[in-house]
C-alpha cells in the first residue's frame, strides 16, 4: 500500500511542478510579448515620421529653386558644408 501512496505522491509532486513551471512560462512569455508591443509601436511611430520627412523632402524637390535656402540649411546643419569663399570660426572656450 506504501507503494501506491508513494507513486500517487510522486504524480502529484511532478504535476505541481510542471504546472508551476507553466505559470512561470506564461508570465515570462506575457512580458515578453508586452515588451514586442512596445517596440512594435515605438517602430510604427518611426515609420510614420520617416513618411511625413520622406513627403516634405519630396516636395521640396519637386519644388525647384524655392527649396535652395532649405538645400544650403541642411547642408550646413547635416553635412558641416562651408560655402567656398567663407571662413568658419569654432568657439573653442565652450561655455
Amino acid at each position: 500500500m506504501s507503494k501506491k501512496l508513494s507513486k500517487n505522491s510522486i504524480a502529484i509532486i511532478a504535476l505541481i511542478v510542471f504546472t508551476l513551471y507553466a505559470i512561470v512560462s506564461t508570465i515570462f512569455i506575457s512580458n515578453d510579448i508586452n515588451n514586442r508591443k512596445k517596440e512594435f509601436a515605438t517602430l510604427q511611430e518611426q515609420i510614420e515620421e520617416q513618411g511625413v520627412l520622406n513627403k516634405e523632402i519630396k516636395e521640396l524637390v519637386e519644388g525647384g529653386s524655392a527649396n535652395e535656402d532649405y538645400i544650403v540649411k541642411m547642408a550646413r546643419e547635416k553635412l558641416n558644408f562651408v560655402f567656398p569663399d567663407e571662413t568658419v570660426y569654432k568657439d573653442i572656450v565652450g561655455n
